[in-house]
């Protein structure tokens, strides 16, 4: 995307065109367009609204957040210390110290509080970001079993096959490392 060399210091996010309003998805109100590519800023990024909101999102001409988006790794650094600088700066620290992975960074790691990248990070950070509008496609976040069932559903035959012998592969590869991953991360069996 010839855009985000033109937009080094922002994030640009994929919007997707609504089907419907949906509680369980996130959404961004495009504001003002920018460049000729077909970006806008960002004037709301709201994640979850109870539906009545995403029924408003949507007539303020909404998209779903996708969570696809495109960056360079400094403009997401900006964004993320926009919000969480001392994160950023014990991360930066941790991780010029010599050898990787430090005890600095390890340590770090363990004492970070989960965060929601999405509710926590973009939903303050507005004028930090950009959109693309992407019509309708069938998108679908895939964030609950129902989803993946009824993407599944809608899929001819044959991809539901290729993805049911892939995911059943998948699982047997993670289950036959297991061994190999605790070993390495110095999981111990508590029986």
């Amino acid at each position: 995307m010839t855009e985000v060399a033109a937009c080094a210091q922002r994030m640009i996010l994929i919007g997707i065109d609504p089907e419907e309003p949906d509680p369980e998805l996130g959404y961004i109100v495009p504001g003002w367009p920018v460049h000729d590519g077909g970006l806008y800023t960002v004037r709301r990024f709201i994640e979850k609204p109870p539906r009545v909101a995403a029924e408003r999102l949507l007539a303020q001409g909404g998209v779903w957040n996708s969570f696809i988006w495109v960056a360079h790794g400094r403009a997401l650094r900006d964004v993320i210390a926009f919000k969480y600088p001392e994160v950023v700066a014990a991360l930066l620290c941790a991780t010029r110290a010599a050898g990787m992975p430090s005890v600095e960074l390890t340590a770090l790691y363990e004492r970070l509080q989960p965060l929601d990248f999405s509710r926590d990070v973009l939903s303050d950070v507005t004028e930090r970001l950009l959109v693309r509008r992407v019509p309708s496609c069938g998108w679908s976040d895939l964030g609950t079993p129902r989803r993946v069932l009824a993407a599944l559903r809608v899929a001819p035959r044959r991809v539901r096959a290729q993805l049911t012998k892939r995911f059943t592969r998948s699982l047997l590869d993670a289950a036959a490392r297991l061994p190999e991953w605790h070993e390495e991360i110095g999981y111990l069996d508590p029986r």
